[in-house]
């Protein structure tokens, strides 16, 4: 993420963690906040949900404290207790370490990641790789649906770049989750077209 990027959180987002957050762990909270939204900026992450509910000045109950009667496991013990033979070594390379190309799906929200590096940002999803293969980089504030529904059928067919407005009128209130996926397009298509007029009748009002 660049320098200096803000996060485009919406009333929605800081009402559900408002609603949310209390008495669950930040763990918890940020994957119930994707697996919510689909809307979500594709640059929120864990860190940037933190700072936001520190800005809010939020409290989930929860201080960390030892329950009462738990022993630590190094009671009784002073000093470095060294290393043991299992130990990770500078230089070393881990046996579960992925090659660049491998693929895992996120299980927070479902979607396949691709490994494109092993250094910044290792990890992205295959259908955005995928479509700005065939079309170029998606315009800002734009996202990539999958017209059927399924974030498993990554197929350039079963992609649609859409405003991110529209992407949310759909989520919440117009779902084309038909087992029709031509049917699913023309209202995803209807809705852009709807986006477009409202769009236009926005700016005759206003000038």
């Amino acid at each position: 993420m660049a320098k200096g990027y803000k996060i485009n959180w919406t009333d929605a987002h800081i009402a559900y963690i408002r609603a949310n957050q209390y008495g669950i762990t930040r763990r918890s909270l940020f994957e119930k906040l994707v697996n919510e939204f689909d809307d979500l900026d594709d640059n929120v992450n864990f860190n940037n949900m933190k700072a936001l509910i520190s800005r809010l000045e939020l409290s989930n109950g929860r201080d960390g404290r030892m329950v009462s009667g738990h022993t630590p496991w190094n009671k009784g013990k002073t000093g470095y207790m060294g290393a043991n033979k299992t130990s990770f070594k500078k230089g070393m390379i881990a046996i579960n370490k992925r090659p660049i190309g491998s693929e895992r799906i996120c299980q927070s929200a479902g979607y396949t990641l691709v490994k494109v590096s092993d250094t910044g940002k290792r990890w992205q999803h295959k259908h955005k790789l995928l479509w700005e293969r065939h079309h170029g980089p998606i315009p800002d504030n734009h996202c990539i649906r999958f017209i059927d529904g399924n974030r498993q059928n990554i197929v350039l067919s079963n992609l649609i770049c859409l405003p991110r407005a529209v992407h949310a009128t759909l989520n919440h209130h117009l779902k084309p989750n038909t087992k029709d996926a031509d049917l699913n397009k023309t209202i995803i298509l209807a809705e852009c077209v709807r986006q477009k007029v409202r769009s236009k009748q926005k700016g005759c009002h206003d000038g």
